[in-house]
């Protein structure tokens, strides 16, 4: 919400976004199959759970399948399709227009902020938007959506406030530009 209607108001200079909902049954589907798959081969329990016959054979198949299908589909449509009309085309359009800076919390154990990478990696209007120098970002390789480890929120919580303590200088050139010629 703040990257579609708060960009435009003059007196936000900064934004902190922690892993950002950018869903759409497509960018799910790639999330999936990219991230959620080939690391459920890779835990203990899925093959406990295998081994054990608890695995419903039946309904992982139709999932995984659905997924695929969905995955391919979002990838066609975005090769050949702009999302002008979405609410990821208005966050990227206010994104693009913010003369402030932001502050982008990433979570590596988190299917959502997976999903928005994704999206952000290959929808045109992303493109680029977060390798621009407004933008800083915090990689939290083991942290899950909510940073439910003690020490994760630690971490969040000091560089957030280390990045608002910058900010003032971060925001300066943004907040002249917008206020010359303007009382």
């Amino acid at each position: 919400a703040a990257f579609m209607f708060a960009t435009d108001d003059r007196r936000v200079v900064g934004i902190v976004a922690a892993n950002p909902w950018a869903r759409s049954d497509g960018s799910l589907a790639v999330a999936r199959v990219k991230h959620y798959y080939a690391a459920r081969l890779l835990h203990r329990e899925f093959w406990r759970k295998l081994l054990r016959g608890g695995l419903h054979w039946g309904a992982s198949l139709r999932s995984l399948t659905n997924n695929l299908r969905a995955a391919y589909i979002n990838h066609r449509a975005g090769a050949t399709a702009p999302d002008r009309g979405t609410f990821q085309a208005a966050m990227a359009r206010g994104l693009t227009g913010f003369h402030g800076r932001v502050l982008l919390i990433v979570s590596g154990n988190d299917l959502t902020a997976r999903e928005f990478l994704e999206h952000a990696r290959s929808s045109s209007p992303w493109k680029g938007l977060l390798d621009h120098p407004k933008v800083s970002r915090l990689d939290l390789a083991e942290a899950d959506h909510t940073f439910s480890h003690r020490s994760w929120l630690h971490i969040v919580e000091v560089e957030t406030v280390a990045w608002l303590n910058r900010l003032p200088e971060l925001a300066g050139n943004a907040i002249n530009k917008r206020h010359q010629g303007n009382p």
